[in-house]
């Protein structure tokens, strides 16, 4: 019986160095476990920490993305507004100068009669209206040429007046113009 307990004892000693053999390299490959434990999780850490820098950066690009697209949008209206503007006020050119070129004849029609009147008037002298008066045949006929003669003078007056008028007025628009192009 001695036998066998020594067996066993021996038995059980062997395994107790056994294990105290295995136990430190078991506990310095823990250890070693440990340690690249926490080294893997301060990398994962530190990823993690990038990656929400990145997500940060990509929604403030993302941000600026938006406020660029906007600020497009909003230039893209302003060019088509200018764009109507511009096509308004070139349709308001057009007609503008088709209805200064009117004037512009009109005005050139009463300038040629008013130098053909000059002329006549050049031509016959101022005498003509005394002899045009002094003609009359008795007092009626006097105060009818009186009147006609006025009547001429006051609308030879009113065309030079109104050549002037209108030429002024041409002018401003010809400038007028000239601004809006």
């Amino acid at each position: 019986k001695y036998l066998r307990c020594p067996k066993l004892l021996m038995t059980f000693i062997s395994l107790i160095l056994l294990f105290t053999m295995i136990m430190p390299v078991r506990a310095d490959q823990l250890s070693d476990q440990e340690d690249l434990l926490r080294d893997l999780l301060s990398q994962l850490n530190q990823q993690q920490a990038k990656l929400n820098q990145v997500s940060s950066t990509e929604k403030s690009i993302m941000g600026q993305g938006k406020n660029i697209e906007s600020e497009a949008q909003k230039a893209e209206k302003e060019i088509k507004r200018l764009e109507g503007n511009i096509e308004y006020l070139q349709t308001n050119i057009n007609v503008t100068e088709k209805q200064m070129k009117i004037q512009q004849q009109e005005l050139q029609k009463q300038s040629d009669l008013l130098s053909e009147r000059l002329v006549m008037i050049y031509e016959q002298g101022e005498s003509s209206y005394l002899e045009i008066l002094l003609g009359a045949d008795d007092l009626k006929d006097f105060i009818v040429r009186y009147d006609m003669l006025k009547t001429i003078i006051s609308q030879d007056r009113d065309l030079i007046y109104s050549i002037s008028a209108k030429k002024k007025e041409l002018d401003n628009r010809l400038a007028d113009l000239e601004v809006k192009k």
